[in-house]
């Protein structure tokens, strides 16, 4: 295992979490799920599986992550930033060993990736999907979520490299829990829209 730790951040996905916890045990040292209060199972099959478990009220994905980092004992070189509802390839998992392993990463803050995204079964190649990068993995202490409601994104203060194999989202609660977290997500926009807006003045 590599000098590295997950975190998973939880509620209510006893439908994902194994797969996910599954995924990290590829490259991960030590699995770490903040869980803000489920209801179900997720708990116990992360517990199963090997996870530690800590309890946060939910704060927002930005500061929830931050107060994984200060609050539960990090003592690993690196850090990487796992949903439930996405998994390590294979392929990933393999880069990612032989990237740290090699001395080309001494100077190297964190690395970014490609999501790829599925759904209903199927990978979604296009509406531009697979083209962004993402900084899922950094150093411990170099890296910080920035404060924003949502498409918040983890900020180090070094040089960041990218990764070519992808991480891929794969949510397995059904299109009815789809619809309900993007209509989550869409509130959320309004009201960081409308946060930003009252702080300019407008």
């Amino acid at each position: 295992m590599l000098n590295l730790t997950v975190i998973i951040l939880t509620k209510n996905e006893e439908k994902n979490i194994e797969a996910s916890v599954t995924s990290a045990k590829q490259i991960a040292e030590r699995i770490i799920v903040v869980d803000s209060g489920s209801t179900d199972q997720t708990i116990n099959i992360a517990k199963k599986n090997g996870a530690d478990i800590f309890y946060h009220e939910w704060c927002g994905h930005a500061a929830q992550f931050n107060w994984a980092l200060d609050n539960c004992n990090i003592q690993t070189e690196w850090v990487f930033r796992l949903d439930a509802d996405e998994r390590i390839s294979e392929e990933l998992a393999t880069e990612i060993i032989y990237k740290l392993s090699k001395k080309e990463a001494d100077g190297i803050d964190g690395y970014a990736m490609r999501w790829r995204v599925y759904f209903m079964g199927k990978w979604i190649k296009h509406g531009g999907t697979h083209k962004p990068y993402f900084l899922r993995l950094f150093r411990y202490g170099k890296g910080r979520v920035e404060n924003k409601l949502m498409d918040e994104h983890i900020i180090v203060s070094g040089p960041v490299k990218k990764l070519n194999e992808d991480l891929i989202h794969y949510d397995y609660k059904g299109i009815d829990e789809w619809l309900n977290k993007h209509i989550w997500y869409s509130n959320l926009e309004l009201q960081m829209y409308s946060t930003q807006s009252d702080m300019a003045g407008g």
